[in-house]
């Protein structure tokens, strides 16, 4: 896999593999877990096992011992002991310890001993529970292989069956009772005193530190190599072995109990389930690794329809899902502008005059209109008419118009006459408080119209009513009935004269219309303004036109060749003079003004080329041009284009091509690249397609025909 490809893929398997190593290692510490508290629990029974074995050896130690200690100082061997061999009285001794050795020897539970005697000396027969025996017979028949034993020593010897197996314990123990001594053997199983299950190891050991019994080689190595644990008494621990010591003084040997503390057989056992548990996860979680991918490699597989290589497929994913959601949005977003841009063109229809069919669908339908000014020549005029946009489409039935700059028209449809103008009442109060400045907002509401065909008529009405917002200027809501009489006020709105300054700062000739359109609605024929209506509309004109000649900086005498008297416009009475000498005045502004632009834009397209001519081998921009002549880029194109009937772009490119066809012209040898250079491309291959476009030939074939003619000045 690829760097950096396929994250989700490798996120996938990282989790599993994060998830799959900590479960390992969870199951992992709970197997060293269970095999330390399986070892404890082990360790445990083993040793109670050990004391259990060394408690029945003691028992059977201390039973025996009872029984040899009564036997040793009882009336019936002492009498035996002291008569003499072969006497009436030694064989009656002899029988009547018989029958008390008979009553020493029951069994006990499991525990089944026996015990014998005989005489030091060599003649004497030895006296069993079971009768009396020579002792040759009963060395024998004792199944005892020790040599040692044919002597009589003192100590404990393993017995064996006929087929070899050890299966008892002899004890010998050599005493005396006043100046006769005697022998008594004491014979018990192994099983009361000897382990032999395979977990617990045993070891007798006698007085001589010699190991008379073992099961063992491992304990009989490691008594020899550690002398102390036959000194030893307890539970004691050395090299990962336990041991359980019980010392019997009285017969002189010490039982010695051992065992491993590792407990290897469960611990592989437990670590082979452990392997195939981890195994069998890892597979597991590699198969729903693959399955929880599938789907997303299919998803990805049909998403991915130029097959580049894929770096997220969630990613991929989402950003799909996010285009359809966005292709919903922007469809129903779409689908709503496509129903309001008809609902406005119905509208703006309606404003200029509606069509007879389209109004006939709809006649008894009654609609208030406002004309809404937003803060003429405001920078902020389209975030007010947003805000006033926004308000109108939450109500049904309400639109807006956009009309002209800083001016729209609120139409409120509804079915009854005063409902209409209430409601655009109600709407209008409303949107006011979202406005942070409400000096420069008007809205004037014409009177409720019938049918969609008086839609014109209120239009106007309310834009006449609009054009007395300057004469009321302490009300933002303006009707029919703050007009007073119309013909009485004079129409001067700051839109009109802000209309007029700009085509004159433009020098249009349709300011002139404007002016006239101004004078129409002020003087007449239905119009009789007062007197001092009259000279008030007078002095606003003739300060626009002042106005106008200090924003344009231009003297008047200079620009129209004669001079202004202001003052003797300001004061002269015969008012329709006044404004007659303000139109001739503007008229010539406006001629003038047209005649100087059409001479400074001659001169500067002449100073442009001058310009190009110069630096058309630098790589040259139309920034720079506009930087040159303290002009904006896009004024600079307009004016480039206007005046020379082609882009600034395509001039450069002609001209340096034609210095380029001279050039060769001089010198058909002439490198490409260096040719390409000399004319202001930076890329050899750039030069050759523009040379190619506007030549009809490669720069080289160009060349060739030049060499050709063999006249190369032609």
């Amino acid at each position: 896999m690829a760097r950096g490809k396929n994250i989700y893929l490798k996120k996938l398997s990282i989790t599993f593999a994060a998830a799959t190593i900590v479960i390992s290692a969870i199951m992992l510490l709970s197997a060293m877990l269970l095999i330390r508290n399986l070892s404890v629990s082990r360790d445990h029974a083993v040793i109670s096992s050990a004391d259990t074995q060394s408690f029945n050896a003691s028992l059977t130690f201390e039973f025996i011992g009872s029984a040899i200690d009564r036997l040793s100082t009882s009336r019936q061997l002492q009498d035996w002991l002291e008569s003499r061999q072969n006497s009436p009285k030694y064989y009656e001794s002899s029988l009547l310890l018989f029958k008390q050795m008979k009553a020493e020897s029951p069994s006990i539970d499991d525990l089944v001993y026996e015990i014998s005697i005989t005489r030091s000396d060599e003649n004497s027969f030895v006296i069993t529970p079971e009768g009396t025996v020579s002792k040759e017979l009963f060395i024998k028949q004792s199944g005892i292989g020790d040599p040692q034993f044919a002597a009589f020593q003192s100590g404990i010897y393993p017995v064996y069956d006929e087929s070899g197996a050890f299966s008892d314990f002899v004890m010998i123990l050599n005493r005396s009772i006043s100046s006769s001594s005697f022998i008594i053997f004491a014979r018990f199983p192994a099983l009361s005193v000897y382990s032999n299950t395979d977990y617990l190891d045993m070891a007798i050991v006698d007085g001589n530190r010699n190991v008379i019994l073992s099961n063992s080689e491992k304990l009989t190595e490691m008594i020899s190599a550690s002398p102390w644990l036959i000194e030893a008494s307890g539970t004691h621990k050395e090299s990962g072995t336990n041991f359980s010591i019980t010392q019997f003084p009285d017969i002189n040997i010490t039982l010695i109990y051992g065992f491993d503390s590792r407990y290897t057989k469960i611990s592989v056992m437990i670590m082979v389930l452990l392997a195939i548990a981890i195994t069998s996860l890892s597979v597991a979680s590699y198969h729903m690794k693959n399955n929880l991918y599938k789907p997303v490699k299919e998803a990805v597989k049909r998403l991915n329809t130029d097959n580049a290589p894929v770096t997220d497929e969630f990613n991929l994913i989402l950003d799909n899902c996010r285009k359809i959601e966005q292709l919903n949005i922007d469809l129903e977003k779409a689908r709503n502008e496509q129903r309001m841009l008809s609902e406005q063109q119905k509208y703006r229809a309606f404003i200029r005059g509606v069509p007879a069919e389209t109004a006939e669908n709809d006649s008894c339908s009654f609609f208030s209109l406002c004309c809404a000014s937003l803060a003429e020549n405001d920078v902020n005029t389209d975030t007010l008419f947003a805000k006033m946009d926004m308000i109108c489409k939450e109500q049904p039935h309400l639109h807006t118009i956009r009309t002209a700059p800083g001016e729209c028209v609120i139409i409120q449809k509804a079915d009854a006459q005063d409902q209409a103008s209430t409601m655009l009442v109600e709407i209008i109060k409303k949107s006011v408080g979202l406005f942070e400045n409400t000096a420069g907002i008007c809205f004037a509401i014409a009177d409720t119209v019938k049918g969609y065909t008086n839609i014109p008529l209120a239009y106007k009405e309310s834009h006449k009513i609009l054009g007395y917002r300057y004469k009321i200027r302490n009300k933002i809501i303006l009707t029919t009935n703050d007009m007073n009489d119309g013909k009485t006020l004079m129409y001067y709105p700051l839109s009109e004269e802000g209309r007029l300054m700009n085509a004159l700062l433009s020098n249009d000739m349709d300011a002139l219309g404007i002016f006239d359109s101004i004078m129409e609605n002020n003087i007449g024929p239905d119009k009789n303004l007062p007197r001092e209506e009259l000279e008030r509309l007078t002095f606003s004109v003739t300060s626009s036109a002042m106005r106008f000649f200090q924003e344009l900086k231009e003297d008047p005498e200079e620009l129209i060749g004669e001079r202004i008297d202001w003052g003797n416009l300001y004061e002269c009475t015969d008012y329709q003079a006044t404004l007659k000498k303000i139109r001739d005045i503007l008229e010539k502004a406006c001629i003038a003004g047209k005649m100087k632009e059409e001479e400074d834009y001659a001169n500067i397209i002449n100073k442009m080329k001058d310009y190009i001519a110069n630096h058309f081998s630098e790589n040259i921009m139309l920034i720079d041009l506009s930087n040159e002549f303290n002009l904006t880029p896009k004024y600079c194109s307009q004016i480039f284009k206007k005046l020379s009937n082609d882009t600034f772009k395509n001039y450069l490119n002609q001209y340096r091509i034609d210095e380029a066809r001279k050039k060769i012209q001089d010198n058909p040898d002439i490198k490409i690249s260096e040719l390409s250079n000399e004319v202001g491309f930076t890329s050899a291959t750039t030069f050759i397609r523009v040379f190619s476009k506007y030549v009809g030939t490669t720069p080289k074939s160009f060349a060739d025909i030049i060499r050709k003619r063999g006249n190369y000045n032609e």
